[in-house]
């Protein structure tokens, strides 16, 4: 009943996953809590995992993985072990190194490696400060249905409340001014540096374009690769010169990055780009 939903949400959604599949899914259990509304997933062992995209296979030890369906957030992690089949597959290693480099423009790695070397702006991210105010009318009106439903059924409303209801529950309000890496990114010893920020921070790759599945899923977007972090414990990551940062269950992430980091796209954090890597598309 879960399968498809968890490969969907851990492999992924992108063209990526088409060629990355679990060997042993038998090991995965699935327990969908009626009470908390959320679903949990283990596996009695690690996972194994084939991408013949990126030309890895997979040990993933899976610690967690939970998804809240009122609040629509995903949760999970774990710890992988990689096994490069270029090593042994020269024929097919061109082809894999070139999709490795597409993948990891514009990915989670990049921007934590660029903002460990302090150079965002010139791998082509942007970063904006962003304040989420709660949508007061959308609660007005809420509130006002609650006191009007009759034995837990809701009185018809009138169109323009329906409009406000269908409005989102925060609103942005948009610091335009591009902020640099060093103004949330602190150097903390000769091997790492500390990333700290209050509300949200808005990153948006220059370079390239989503690719079209991006779009498929999220039409109003318009493949553009813009994505918000947030530190929801307010506490302050550790970022490695490798793009490693922890603990990761203290960073949010919506929008494309949401979308496209999962298992289908992960690149080890030994990863590293060719001697000539090709131009950014």
């Amino acid at each position: 009943r879960w399968g498809k939903f968890f490969t969907e949400n851990f492999i992924g959604r992108s063209g990526l996953a088409d060629g990355c599949r679990i060997l042993n899914k038998e090991v995965l259990r699935f327990r969908n809590s009626k009470t908390t509304h959320q679903l949990t997933v283990t596996a009695a062992e690690p996972l194994l995992i084939e991408n013949k995209v990126l030309g890895y296979r997979l040990q993933y030890q899976l610690e967690d993985f939970n998804f809240n369906f009122q609040t629509r957030t995903l949760f999970y992690y774990g710890y992988p072990f990689f096994v490069d089949l270029g090593l042994v597959n020269k024929r097919k290693a061109a082809k894999w190194h070139k999709s490795r480099e597409e993948v990891y423009y514009g990915s989670m790695m990049h921007f934590m490696r660029s903002a460990y070397n302090n150079g965002l702006g010139e791998e082509g991210f942007e970063m904006i400060r962003i304040k989420k105010i709660p949508n007061e009318r959308k609660k007005l009106v809420q509130e006002s249905m609650r006191s009007m439903s009759v034995n837990g059924h809701i009185v018809l409303i009138n169109s323009t409340d329906r409009n406000i209801l269908s409005e989102p529950d925060f609103i942005n309000v948009t610091d335009n001014k591009i902020i640099p890496a060093d103004s949330i990114t602190y150097k903390i010893d000769s091997t790492s540096r500390e990333m700290f920020f209050t509300d949200y921070v808005r990153v948006f790759y220059k370079p390239a374009k989503a690719p079209p599945d991006y779009t498929r899923d999220f039409p109003a977007e318009n493949r553009l690769m813009i994505s918000e972090l947030t530190l929801i414990n307010q506490h302050a990551i550790k970022i490695e010169k490798s793009g490693n940062y922890y603990m990761p269950t203290d960073l949010f992430t919506s929008g494309f990055w949401a979308w496209s980091e999962k298992v289908c796209s992960m690149l080890p954090f030994d990863y590293e780009l060719p001697a000539n890597p090709a131009s950014q598309k």
